[in-house]
């Protein structure tokens, strides 16, 4: 669990300091947040917002929610609560919706595939025969 410190920051004070990291985190290209945010984020608190951005991503591509907690070794919960949370905002679902179809995710030009794509046959299209599990739709 992060460690946060028993010194509470002013209202004022806590936007300003938002402001400035979310204008910072928005300015800097791929090659440079792949540098700062190990150094920023614990490997724990990577983990765990890399996972609960795929659970929006993987609930907008059709994967049922028992798919994602079991792809990404998550509790149901957990799952259930992110994606609950993403539907109270759907400004965040149409973000997500516009990059992801936008994003490369790794895919470089010769490639057919992004990482995205790869990563979701993979799992669902596997060994395991999830394939089942994975109805595709358009985002």
């Amino acid at each position: 669990m992060a460690q946060v410190s028993s010194r509470r920051l002013t209202e004022k004070e806590w936007k300003s300091i938002w402001s400035v990291f979310v204008e910072f985190v928005a300015y800097v290209n791929k090659a440079q947040s792949m540098t700062i945010l190990p150094v920023l984020l614990t490997e724990t608190e990577q983990i765990m917002l890399a996972k609960r951005f795929l659970i929006t991503v993987l609930y907008l591509k059709g994967v049922p929610p028992v798919g994602i907690s079991e792809t990404l070794k998550m509790s149901r919960a957990t799952v259930y609560k992110t994606i609950s949370l993403a539907k109270l905002h759907p400004t965040y679902l149409q973000h997500i919706k516009k990059h992801v179809a936008t994003l490369s995710f790794g895919k470089k030009k010769s490639q057919s595939t992004s990482y995205l794509d790869k990563f979701l046959q993979d799992v669902f299209m596997g060994r395991y025969e999830r394939w089942r599990m994975y109805r595709p739709t358009q985002l």
